[in-house]
């Protein structure tokens, strides 16, 4: 399954059939358990062929539901990298049915090169592994889209022991994860429901270039104006002191 949101849940779906099913933070610690790979073992594929399957799976527990969002679907696809180089189509069957269409790009897991140790792995037949696990469709360059982007959130300066900054080896990685959660933000309304995002001052788009030009999907989602908040910068005052919230409002 794979694991789509975590609030004070964790919110799962299984792509193979459309089951979906929360997990509650008491529930978890109960019975823990590890993921098998996470989005750093994310890779690109191009979508080669999508046929949405007809018939509704069957459920076998009068708990369980199916997503009114995704639409079941079998999907061929190759890895982008090995794209024109390479005829190792590999199939699955996917939940993003109503987002792929043939020429589309998604991230997902790639299982044939994998290397897992995990022992409930292990108990598997080899028949219940997919090749490929398609996790989300990709709407282009991350870096350009990050570029065009005209929201941000507020952070607190982060430190690492004995207050002396951001060390530079975890940066990168940092930085990847705030970009990866402001994508998913972007990409799902109901996850950015309840989070204050920041129009960006000043933001001037790069100047007369498409988005086709830039690397990034026409389709590529975007947050509307009428969910940004105004910045508001609390600086040094006048006279050196800290401006405080009462005195911005008189």
């Amino acid at each position: 399954v794979l694991c789509t949101r975590v609030t004070t849940a964790l919110h799962l779906i299984d792509p193979s059939t459309l089951r979906v099913a929360d997990l509650s933070s008491a529930l978890f610690w109960r019975s823990p358990f590890h993921s098998l790979s996470d989005y750093r073992q994310l890779k690109e594929f191009y979508v080669l062929q999508i046929d949405p399957v007809e018939s509704t799976p069957q459920l076998h527990s009068s708990t369980a539901s199916l997503s009114e969002k995704c639409v079941l679907a079998d999907a061929w696809v190759v890895l982008l990298a090995d794209l024109g180089r390479s005829e190792r189509h590999l199939h699955c069957r996917t939940h993003l049915g109503h987002l792929l269409k043939p020429g589309d790009t998604a991230w997902g897991f790639d299982f044939t090169k994998s290397v897992l140790n995990d022992s409930n792995l292990e108990r598997m037949k080899s028949s219940d592994i997919p090749d490929v696990v398609l996790v989300k469709k990709s709407y282009g360059s991350r870096s350009k889209r990050h570029r065009q982007r005209n929201w941000h959130l507020q952070q607190l300066d982060r430190e690492v022991e004995g207050g002396a900054g951001v060390d530079k080896a975890g940066e990168g990685g940092a930085e990847a994860d705030y970009t990866s959660f402001l994508e998913d933000l972007e990409e799902d309304p109901t996850f950015r429901r309840n989070i204050s995002m920041f129009l960006t001052p000043n933001f001037v788009p790069e100047p007369n270039v498409s988005s086709e030009e830039e690397g990034v999907a026409p389709d590529a989602p975007q947050v509307g104006l009428e969910e940004l908040l105004q910045d508001l910068t609390i600086g040094d005052g006048p006279s050196g002191t800290q401006t405080t919230l009462e005195q911005m409002s008189h």
